[in-house]
């Protein structure tokens, strides 16, 4: 299958900046930890647009889960 075309909305790129920004006053090594997630993400959907849930029309999601939970299942993963 053909890699899909992931495209970030000016909205969603508003909220990155503002994601950003956040973690930046919190500990300016997580912001690197959220966007190599976020590369990730976009990468996999890229690749397999329909294992995510479409919502919103066009627009395709993954479940949420906390970026503190993400952190823990990729550290565990390692170790298997």
């Amino acid at each position: 299958m053909k890699k899909a075309k992931v495209v970030i909305t000016q909205n969603a790129d508003f909220d990155l900046k503002e994601i950003a920004d956040w973690y930046n006053t919190k500990d300016k090594k997580l912001i690197w930890v959220f966007l190599k997630d976020f590369k990730e993400k976009v990468k996999y959907i890229s690749v397999n647009p329909l294992a995510c849930e479409v919502r919103y029309e066009n627009f395709r999601i993954f479940k949420k889960i906390s970026l503190w939970h993400s952190l823990f299942l990729q550290r565990t993963q390692k170790f298997n």
